[in-house]
């Protein structure tokens, strides 16, 4: 906050709701703001971008930053690691390229690739250690089925809360839609006195419209929410009750 001028310019990236914001008063203080994400917009910012791109049928963010440069005159500036960069976030958002990858996400992965960029070096980014290990199976000592159709997990305190979590608590969700029977997920986790839930669907259920319900947002099948002032008891609880009011009312609409 103490470097912001009436010269600064500051760019959001892959988030539209002020609610799920790293910095969420930051707006208030910019004068400039580019706003760029893929995410739904639930409502419209009480913040004026002065680029305002929001494109919710690409992939991801970075399929979107890619396109840019690809169309600019700085195409031929990016570096190769750059463009590795670039390419694992479309891997992380499309888990490799099995979930909302069309087309266009594909010849922007060729545009990366003339650029330097390739699988074998980003796969690299997602290798786990010992702890992320030990994160995995504290989540699924926790998993449990709700509504028959729905696996819950949260990682219980204890422990002090590390950044590392928030990754964990997704690929926990990611897991648990390995589980026979299971159509959706949702990972909780604490940090500080904010609560983080990770939801996953395999495309039936649409946990974007069950986290909006929680302020949080993202796709049909891949959705976050931060739950403030809350427990890992009064999330689950608030977590529950919004995924009975998705199926009494949304769930029997969207199926209509």
């Amino acid at each position: 906050m103490n470097a912001v001028t009436s010269d600064t310019l500051l760019i959001i990236v892959d988030a539209n709701n002020r609610f799920i914001f790293e910095a969420p008063d930051l707006p208030s203080s910019v004068q400039h703001i580019a706003l760029i994400d893929h995410h739904r917009l639930v409502k419209e910012p009480d913040f004026s971008p002065f680029l305002n791109y929001i494109e919710p049928t690409k992939s991801s963010a970075s399929e979107i930053i890619a396109e840019m440069l690809q169309q600019s005159e700085y195409a031929d500036c990016l570096q190769k690691e750059e463009a590795n960069l670039l390419l694992s976030g479309i891997m992380l958002d499309t888990h490799n390229f099995t979930r909302n990858a069309g087309a266009q996400t594909f010849e922007i992965t060729h545009y990366l690739y003339s650029r330097g960029a390739h699988t074998s070096v980003t796969r690299e980014f997602f290798n786990r250690d010992l702890e992320d290990m030990r994160l995995a199976s504290a989540f699924d000592s926790t998993a449990r089925i709700y509504r028959d159709v729905v696996a819950i997990t949260w990682l219980n305190t204890g422990r002090e809360p590390s950044p590392e979590d928030r990754v964990a608590a997704a690929r926990a969700a990611d897991s648990l839609l390995s589980l026979k029977g299971i159509e959706a997920s949702f990972a909780m986790v604490l940090m500080e006195d904010t609560v983080v839930i990770s939801g996953r669907s395999k495309g039936d259920i649409n946990v974007q419209l069950i986290l909006e319900k929680l302020q949080g947002g993202g796709h049909f099948d891949v959705a976050g929410a931060q739950v403030k002032n809350a427990t890992l008891q009064s999330a689950y609880t608030l977590l529950t009750a919004a995924i009975n009011e998705y199926f009494e009312y949304d769930y029997k609409n969207e199926n209509n």
